[in-house]
């Protein structure tokens, strides 16, 4: 595993991530432009995500865990792929979504009105169409990254204004990733202070202050591996940090773990299991979202069923010692992993795509959600 290093320096060994072996699961969704991407193997795979030019993806399957998805039907037209993400930039609600025709696209909200949707400037061929794409504020500037196209499943990152961006970078060099999603985490206010992360083997988590590179990985108090993409939040509380992973485990709960970056030392909490909605299994990967205000320590689980059903669940102050709120209802039709902030207000806001490749949007707080249809490019 490559030991802390600065941007596209290429030291250490070069990960096998993708050599078959045999204790290995590969998590890529299979699929072409003509239809979605399948499910992972019956032990452990996830609802597929749409494949190139494909609309569907796949459905996850309904054996007692998480189980093997079906293609989808793929198909063709404008819209976006893999799955997208959503940042609080100062106090605006901005989407960051992957076109078909590889561009990247945002849509911004100000002052409760939606912008239409605008190409960044910045390279998305060089992006997996299946990646989702993960995005967050940092000192006056947003980050984005995602998993490459060619070499397959390498960290990107990339960092600017709202529509125009300093190109991607591969942030950890020829490590490379599977299933196809990377997640950011940043502290608002602060310069190159984020978490980032991503599954190989396992969950990879890196701690990146400037050009220092500190790997949090693996994690000792887990004990049953995730079996979907994860997501990361990043939590201040002067002066101690949290940091939070989330994913679908092969039990078929969701596991949350948390680490404590307390006077320079970090260590790994007792995990937090979530079971899935009654008589419903998780699909693709959830999302974790933290408010970072300082006043409010609210944890919130977005995720998706089977069904596309969209569920939110929170905590007031994360630990081992209290349980999430159980899940509620709050939108419909989704197909695709699903992102989530909370605004300055404490509203969540939660995206996905739904099967045609349409953006979908979810704001609101316990007891109160409204879903709205944001289309496409």
């Amino acid at each position: 595993m490559p030991t802390p290093f600065s941007r596209l320096l290429l030291l250490g060994s070069i990960s096998l991530a993708g050599v078959a072996c045999p204790t290995r699961t590969v998590y890529y969704d299979a699929g072409t432009s003509a239809g979605g991407g399948a499910g992972g193997a019956a032990d452990g795979g996830l609802a597929g995500n749409p494949a190139a030019g494909g609309r569907s993806g796949g459905t996850a399957g309904t054996d007692a865990s998480i189980a093997a998805g079906m293609g989808g039907g793929g198909q063709q037209g404008r819209g976006f792929t893999g799955s997208p993400c959503i940042v609080n930039y100062d106090g605006a609600e901005i989407i960051y979504a992957h076109g078909d025709d590889q561009g990247i696209y945002s849509r911004n909200r100000v002052n409760g009105v939606w912008a239409p949707w605008s190409k960044v400037q910045l390279d998305g061929s060089i992006v997996a169409p299946r990646s989702g794409i993960g995005c967050s504020e940092g000192k006056g500037d947003i980050y984005l990254v995602g998993l490459s196209a060619s070499p397959m499943g390498e960290m990107l990152f990339a960092e600017g204004n709202p529509v125009q961006f300093g190109g991607f970078e591969h942030e950890l060099g020829v490590e490379t990733f599977s299933p196809p999603a990377a997640s950011i985490s940043s502290a608002a206010g602060q310069d190159r202070f984020y978490l980032i992360g991503a599954m190989d083997d396992g969950p990879q988590l890196w701690m990146v202050d400037g050009s220092t590179f500190t790997q949090l990985t693996p994690i000792s108090s887990q004990t049953t591996p995730f079996v979907s993409a994860i997501d990361v939040a990043l939590q201040a509380d002067n002066p101690v940090w949290l940091r939070v992973v989330a994913g679908f485990e092969k039990s078929g709960q969701l596991g949350i773990y948390d680490n404590v970056l307390n006077a320079g030392s970090g260590s790994w909490g007792s995990p937090l299991y979530v079971p899935p909605p009654a008589n419903h299994v998780y699909a693709f990967s959830p999302a974790v979202c933290a408010d970072q205000s300082g006043t409010n320590h609210d944890v919130h689980l977005a995720v998706v069923t089977e069904g596309g059903e969209v569920w939110d669940s929170f905590q007031t102050a994360l630990g081992a010692s209290s349980s999430f709120s159980p899940w509620e209802l709050v939108g419909q039709g989704a197909g695709s992993a699903v992102d989530c902030t909370i605004m300055s207000d404490f509203t969540v806001r939660i995206v996905a795509l739904n099967a045609d490749g349409r953006a979908l949007e979810i704001q609101g707080s316990p007891g109160s959600w409204v879903q709205a249809d944001l289309g496409t490019y």
